[in-house]
């Protein structure tokens, strides 16, 4: 099947196929937690995830049919990143939409989460308690049977109906509870192909490091962004940050991508001995949190000088929407605060006067942030109320809008 003849929606998986083909002797997904490194090919990452898709597919045949149109949610609650990001992977082969689920958030929380979206499944990679086993939705990908790694991949990838990648929830920090973001699988494909990758010089020589957890959307785009381009993935556990083995990891693997929130990206370049420690660095981008001007001035001081700093700015809604690029050479001193730059390609932004009062003339001058695009998402999941009060329609080129 040639790319032009696939939906924009499957050119996500296909994407995928053609680069597990093309870099079977280059580039790798690389995992590194508290126990071990794990190194896989693209094509043995491939089969990895082929192993998962056809298990499931044997063993739950009712829960990811191909011929259901209807967005059938599957959770992700794996310890390890690379079995996270497999299983991400297995799930969108299937025709299904996946949720990242957290270890660390309240049970009460993560229960939250679980009956708002309604998952019809949960996959995990370690043992489950007895609690668990009784819900009937948890299953251990650990135990699948390694001899069906040689099914053929026609076997598996379907085309997918459903054009849901993902329902992820928001932190929760400005509401009781958290909102179930959806995102689709066009959208994704065109942000990390187009926006993210235009930004960034993504390419198969590239070779990203993630930091973020699975649960965050730093995380997809750190992933996705790597994959749907060709290049290299490092999957860092940052639990209990170590600097210097971090600093040896950077450096084995020739890191030229680096991502983290601001305030890690302090804690790892604080103490770099000299500035080309990183020789291979092309583009260090922060996010998540406000990037001061101490942060850009850290990174003029301690990043080789052909290096970049992207000040990226996302929503869970819409996970790279702007991005403002900082050189060795920026003159500092023109900033008050770091801005979050220009808007990406199709994306339309405007500010928004809004008062809480429509008659108090005197109270101070607020703005709501409006962003319109043809990779934004197109709502809550199951929650019509509110959607209608983020998004609305506008006569813009694009069809939707978040404020």
């Amino acid at each position: 099947m040639q790319s032009h003849e696939v939906e924009l929606k499957d050119r996500l998986i296909h994407t995928f196929l053609y680069y597990a083909n093309l870099c079977k002797f280059e580039n790798k997904v690389i995992c590194k937690d508290e126990f071990k490194t794990t190194e896989l090919y693209y094509h043995n990452f491939e089969k990895s995830v082929r192993k998962i898709a056809y298990a499931l597919k044997e063993t739950y045949p009712n829960i990811l049919p191909p011929q259901n149109s209807e967005p059938v949610l599957v959770g992700v609650k794996c310890r390890s990143k690379l079995q996270t990001l497999i299983s991400e992977f297995a799930i969108l082969a299937l025709g299904g939409t996946f949720v990242p689920l957290s270890f660390n958030e309240p049970e009460a929380l993560q229960l939250y989460k679980i009956q708002e979206s309604g998952v019809s499944l949960i996959l995990t990679d370690h043992s489950i308690s007895k609690s668990q086993q009784k819900t009937g939705l948890f299953c251990d990908i650990t135990k699948f049977k390694p001899s069906i790694f040689f099914i053929s991949e026609q076997e598996i990838y379907v085309q997918a109906k459903n054009d849901l990648a993902y329902v992820l929830f928001t932190s929760g920090s400005t509401r009781e509870h958290p909102l179930g973001v959806m995102r689709t699988r066009s959208g994704l494909y065109l942000q990390m192909t187009r926006n993210y990758r235009n930004d960034l010089n993504i390419s198969d020589k590239s070779v990203l490091l993630n930091l973020a957890v699975m649960t965050h959307d730093q995380a997809i785009v750190d992933c996705f962004g790597a994959l749907l381009n060709g290049a290299a993935i490092c999957l860092y556990d940052p639990h209990d940050l170590n600097v210097d083995d971090l600093h040896q990891f950077m450096r084995k693997y020739a890191v030229s991508i680096y991502s983290s929130t601001p305030h890690i990206f302090s804690i790892v370049f604080d103490h770099i001995p000299y500035k080309d420690y990183f020789p291979r660095l092309k583009v260090v981008t922060t996010g998540g949190e406000e990037t001061l001007i101490e942060h850009v001035a850290l990174y003029q001081k301690s990043c080789p000088d052909e290096c970049d700093f992207f000040n990226g700015y996302g929503l869970t809604e819409d996970s790279w929407i702007a991005s403002e690029k900082i050189t060795k050479q920026t003159d500092l001193t023109q900033y008050h605060a770091i801005p979050f730059g220009q808007a990406t390609e199709s994306m339309i932004t405007r500010l928004v006067e809004c008062r809480e009062e429509e008659d108090d003339e005197e109270s101070e001058k607020v703005y709501e942030l409006c962003v319109s695009s043809d990779t934004l998402s197109p709502g809550y999941f199951h929650n019509d109320e509110e959607t209608n009060i983020a998004f609305f329609y506008r006569k813009w080129p694009s069809i939707l809008s978040n404020r």
